[in-house]
């Protein structure tokens, strides 16, 4: 955020501006403390030319632009979003309308609940100042947040446009679902309970969690607000020591934006397994899901029936086995091939 010239005047001499870092920087920190640091070193080579961000972006917008129109009324805005989803851009419409199709629906659940939020951002402070710091604070944007008919409680949504299906588990532990609670706290100081609901738009599905700030989930009288204030607190350590430990795990690595900047993607860095199996694992989860990209490179590539040659023309990739089989069943050499029509 921006100093205005009314910070500058009226802030006591010698105090720091405070620092903001938004959930989804800790996020990354927090699932893979490399991938959280090589995002933020490669953030200009990350444009995405690929349709499914831009398409999610705009079931997004439409959402919040429905709820807007609507002056807040859920009915309405669920009206007019079915009736504007497909006057998406012409070359991304078919995709915008499978990824939204169940919104409009989803919504009218919650048309009796009063909004209070819409994609606004909110901020708590989760470090205080210092002499050399200023106080830091943390930022996140909810979707959707609903008032009930008790004050201590209210209604979060978060509209999910991919094809992830996540469970209630997932919804309780999702990253998401601390910071965005917890910064709630400090907008609604009277909340206790948060009703959590991820809206999977795409397959009309619904994974639910019930937050309980004051519940005593751990030792020591431990409640779930106080976990949630750690946890993230040490996403922001990771953050602010610019940590580059990676944690390669294949459900993580499937979803890494910058797993070829991956030092584990490095062939050039030795490694013995008898010294360091632990190590050695590490780079083969990184290097199966960088096999796995490149595969689906060469299935697309030869859909149509191309056929694909290394640079001695003595290996090619075909799609001949229809993908009933591995990878490596359908990577052919001319000595496998000699080997077979002499019968050896």
């Amino acid at each position: 955020m921006t100093e205005t010239m009314y910070d500058k005047m009226f802030k006591p001499e010698g105090e720091k501006p405070p620092e903001y870092v938004d959930r989804s920087t800790l996020e990354a920190f927090a699932k893979c403390p490399q991938q959280g640091y090589l995002i933020k070193q490669h953030e200009k080579e990350l444009v995405c030319n690929e349709v499914l961000p831009v398409v999610g972006s705009f079931v997004h917008q439409l959402a919040k632009e429905a709820i807007e129109f609507a002056d807040k009324n859920i009915q309405e805005a669920s009206d007019y979003f079915a009736e504007e989803l497909s006057k998406a851009r012409p070359d991304i419409q078919p995709e915008v309308i499978r990824a939204g199709r169940h919104l409009a629906n989803q919504l009218l659940r919650f048309q009796t609940n009063a909004v209070l939020i819409c994609e606004e951002q909110i901020t708590r402070s989760i470090l205080p100042a210092t002499p050399t710091k200023g106080e830091l604070l943390i930022t996140t944007k909810p979707d959707l947040a609903l008032a009930t008919n008790k004050a201590d409680t209210i209604i979060v949504l978060d509209w999910k446009s991919g094809w992830k299906e996540r469970t209630n588990a997932d919804a309780l532990d999702e990253f998401q679902t601390c910071v965005i609670c917890w910064a709630l706290k400090a907008k609604y100081p009277e909340i206790n309970t948060l009703h959590f609901y991820y809206l999977n738009t795409r397959r009309g599905t619904i994974a639910y969690a019930k937050i309980e700030l004051n519940k005593i989930v751990g030792p020591h009288d431990l409640t779930q607000e106080s976990a949630f204030y750690s946890r993230i607190l040490e996403a922001v350590k990771l953050w602010q020591s610019e940590n580059k430990e990676a944690w390669p795990e294949p459900e993580k690595c499937q979803t890494c934006p910058v797993l070829k900047f991956c030092e584990l993607a490095d062939p050039t860095i030795p490694l013995d397994f008898q010294k360091s199996p632990d190590k050695f694992l590490d780079r083969y989860i990184v290097a199966d899901e960088e096999l796995s990209r490149m595969e689906k490179i060469l299935v697309d590539a030869c859909k149509t029936g191309r056929t694909v040659y290394n640079t001695n023309k003595d290996c090619w990739f075909d799609d001949s086995l229809k993908r009933k089989q591995p990878f490596r069943a359908s990577l052919k050499s001319r000595k496998i091939e000699k080997d077979i029509d002499s019968g050896e």
